[in-house]
């Protein structure tokens, strides 16, 4: 630690040193100039050394005010440039004024109170900047024990990167080369690095310049542009990896730790938008906030962006004790200062959850509990409708009996016009939502949107675990379609919903252009590294039972708006009768509890008579 502290004086002495060497050449040098560079004579020497002592302890006195002997100089930037200019033309004014109110001002030329700060300015910087090129100098020609880099993307990101590489003398990589999809750009550089080619000429640069590592430093490109990259920095056969989004770069500190490999969602180009966290905080900051499946995908991230906001306390709820447990310990170490509570409940048990609800009171509650996977719940269907339908009934029923303030009920595109089980429940939670909300004071308001990646059970995690086996790689059919985004996307647009919805409304979330699964696969091949046909192979399947070959987000007879947010849209559709939906629930309750799955699919049925699936019943089982 002493030797520490004797670096940083020895380090900061010469600094001081260097300044007060060019106070006095600067000052010199503006005397001389009067003299239109004619030797001084003895007496313009004498008057000028005199004031000399004065000059050096104002001059330094405000480079200590402004904080200049805190920067390295081997970092030296614009900033340290324009910090040195108020020091200068502060310590230059402050001389002024003394020697104005204590020496006849008419004894000295006013052209050196102009000139000095200028030429002191000059000189100052030539010392910092000096330091800068030479060690920039020295890492630029250490090559040999580094990894050459080609950039794709001449822009800020790219400019930073570069800089962050040049500026470290630790840093393992030199980069050597830019390419980028904007031929005008040709040539230019940046910090003596230029751009030599286009997307195209990937593969030829990497060769003619031995590239070791790609780097793709491009913050908006689109998903054909990516996958396009991707191609050519597959065909050079060398790796490539991804500077994240503004997020991920935070969190890690800069842009070279963040550097990761290109994952599925990086292809599939979503908009990373702006989150406005101060219109989160007047809704969340302080307040009692309830997740149901908080263990889940969808839930565990809400509780993780919710923690951010500082809530009052957190209550978790989920049926899955090892996913309470996993999403607890995560939570109380990554946000001790929020309080968290967990509790293990099944939303089916009404009296169970209204005694959680009565002891915690939530001010706001996601209820993102549901069962999901279709397939399952085909031959499931007192199950679903036990979780899907009661459940969702029970937590948006209490949530209204104890006061909360908003219920946001999360629904599904397989909601629109289903084909199956899963999305017939989908769409009851929903009507008795939008019912329930006309005759209470809690806000209700649900909000539909498609697949995330990465779910539990979704094709993603599929596709990578068949991957790990060396394939095949199983899709259903060459045409399926899906609508995806990721997780913190949706969870972030659930908590914008939350502050733009007023109550009865349907909002759903825009999931761009629907990707085929088969895009998919063949993506996630290329990312593997393997070759498509060649080492995984993809086989079709067939469609599985209550599949469609595409999901939608509206209804027909919905009217679409566009809300305050871009991303998020709000439907209008004809206010659903109220009395048929509560007698229609209640059937399905008496059903579900007699054990009767026929009447249970038959009142459902009737319920959502947009239902496309045609349907043979057996006890315990739907064939559709």
């Amino acid at each position: 630690m002493l030797k520490t502290i004797r670096q940083k004086i020895d380090r900061r002495l010469v600094a001081i040193t260097y300044d007060a060497v060019m106070v006095i050449l600067a000052w010199i040098t503006v005397y001389q100039v009067n003299q239109n560079l004619v030797m001084m004579s003895a007496n313009e020497l004498s008057n000028a050394a005199s004031l000399l002592p004065v000059v050096l302890l104002v001059q330094i006195t405000s480079f200590y005010c402004f904080r200049l002997y805190r920067s390295v100089w081997r970092f030296a930037s614009l900033l340290d440039l324009m910090q040195m200019l108020k020091a200068v033309a502060c310590g230059a004014g402050a001389l002024t004024l003394i020697v104005h109110f204590t020496i006849n001002l008419t004894t000295i030329s006013r052209s050196v109170f102009v000139l000095y700060p200028v030429f002191l300015l000059c000189f100052m910087s030539f010392g910092r900047f000096l330091v800068r090129w030479y060690k920039e100098r020295h890492n630029f020609r250490r090559l040999e024990d580094r990894k050459k880099v080609l950039i794709i993307g001449f822009n800020l990101e790219g400019e930073r990167l570069i800089r962050e590489m040049m500026r470290d003398p630790h840093c393992p990589y030199q980069p050597l080369a830019i390419v980028d999809g904007d031929p005008a750009k040709m040539n230019k550089a940046m910090h003596r690095v230029s751009v030599v080619g286009t997307i195209e000429d990937i593969p030829k640069v990497a060769n003619k310049f031995h590239i070791d590592i790609i780097f793709i430093a491009l913050k908006k490109a689109s998903a054909e542009e990516m996958s396009a990259i991707v191609k050519q920095c597959e065909a050079a056969e060398i790796q490539y990896r991804i500077i994240p989004n503004f997020l991920e770069t935070v969190e890690k500190g800069s842009m070279l730790a963040s550097i990761r490999e290109v994952r599925l969602e990086d292809l599939l180009s979503r908009e990373i938008y702006e989150v406005d966290i101060k219109e989160f905080q007047q809704f969340i900051t302080g307040k009692r906030i309830l997740v149901t499946g908080g263990g889940g995908s969808i839930g565990s991230e809400l509780c993780r962006q919710i923690a951010q906001i500082h809530p009052e306390e957190l209550l978790i709820i989920d049926q899955c004790e090892a996913n309470l447990y996993h999403i607890d310990r995560e939570l109380k170490a990554c946000f001790p200062g929020v309080k968290i509570q967990i509790q293990l409940v099944d939303i089916s048990d009404r009296g169970l959850l209204e005694r959680s609800f009565q002891y915690y009171r939530p001010h706001i509650v996601f209820h993102a509990a549901a069962y999901k996977h279709v397939p399952i719940l085909e031959s499931q269907i007192m199950i679903a409708i036990k979780n899907n339908v009661i459940g969702s009934k029970n937590v948006a029923d209490c949530s209204v009996k104890f006061g909360a303030e908003i219920f946001i009920q999360i629904s599904s595109d397989k909601a629109v016009n289903p084909t199956n089980v899963m999305g017939m429940t989908k769409r009851a939670a929903e009507l008795y939502c939008q019912q329930l909300n006309r005759v209470s004071s809690t806000k209700i308001i649900t909000v539909r949107f498609g697949n995330v990646i990465g779910s539990t059970g979704s094709v993603v995690p599929l596709f990578t675990e068949q991957l790990k086996k060396g394939g095949p790689l199983t899709v259903t059919h060459p045409d399926i379609e899906r609508y995806f985004m990721t997780i913190p996307e949706a969870c972030r647009l659930i908590l914008q919903a939350m502050t733009i919805g007023k109550g009865g409304e349907i909002l759903v979330l825009d999931m761009g252009k629907p990707i085929k699964i088969k895009s998919l696969a063949e993506q996630m091949i290329r990312l593997s590294g393997k070759k498509i046909g060649e080492d995984i192979k993809i086989e079709y399947t067939g469609l599985r039972p209550g599949e469609k070959l595409w999901e939608e987000l509206f209804y027909d007879k919905e009217k679409i708006h566009q809300t305050k947010h871009h991303k998020i849209f709000q439907t209008d559709a004809p206010a659903p009768n109220s009395e048929k939906i509560t007698q229609a629930i209640n059937a399905i309750i008496e059903a579900c509890y007699g054990y009767d799955e026929p009447s249970m699919m038959d009142v459902l049925c009737d319920l959502v008579p947009e239902y496309r699936g045609e349907k043979k019943i057996k006890q315990g089982q739907i064939y559709a």
